[in-house]
């Protein structure tokens, strides 16, 4: 009977020593996905890389950067990972013609790129859309607080104002 009560203990205990060992990644790294499609960059960097207060502080041309905690991009790597990011990557920088997106780590001195085209395998693709989500997922729950210096901004919605209010027929507000 004492072995029937210890048998979920035992099978708890095996169930937690499975569960990865996430780790913070304490080397200055930075993951990019570009999106050669529409020409867009995205950049991920951890607090290793670059200090979030001070690069918060300042003001900038673009939110296109986001400082995450060493834990969360240990976090993301450990994914990447388990996706096989790192065994199909090409062990450099580099930029693949007529790629879609190109997914690329700076991690210390290492590098890897990860590239898919329409004219590549599917099980490729598979593998670099669902690291690109990976990258995504962290990058779109990431809040961050920058400044944007956009002078011409204000025009933007100014003259959306005149086209839908034009549109109407009186002021939009």
């Amino acid at each position: 009977m004492r072995s029937l009560l210890a048998l979920p203990l035992l099978l708890a205990t095996f169930a937690c020593s499975s569960v990865p060992d996430i780790q913070a990644e304490t080397r200055p790294t930075k993951i990019t996905l570009k999106d050669n499609r529409t020409g867009l960059n995205f950049f991920l960097v951890n607090e290793s890389h670059t200090s979030r207060s001070e690069y918060y502080s300042q003001v900038r041309n673009s939110a296109e950067l986001k400082v995450i905690p060493d834990l969360k991009m240990g976090a993301l790597l450990l994914q990447l990972e388990d996706f096989a990011f790192f065994s199909v990557a090409e062990p450099a920088m580099r930029r693949t013609p007529s790629a879609k997106t190109t997914l690329m780590i700076q991690r210390g001195d290492e590098n890897w790129s990860l590239s898919y085209r329409t004219a590549d395998e599917a099980s490729h693709i598979r593998l670099a859309e669902r690291c690109n989500a990976a990258f995504f997922a962290l990058y779109n729950s990431q809040v961050s607080l920058q400044l944007i210096e956009n002078p011409d901004g204000k025009a933007l919605f100014d003259n959306e104002r005149r086209r839908v209010g034009g549109a109407r027929g009186g002021n939009w507000r």
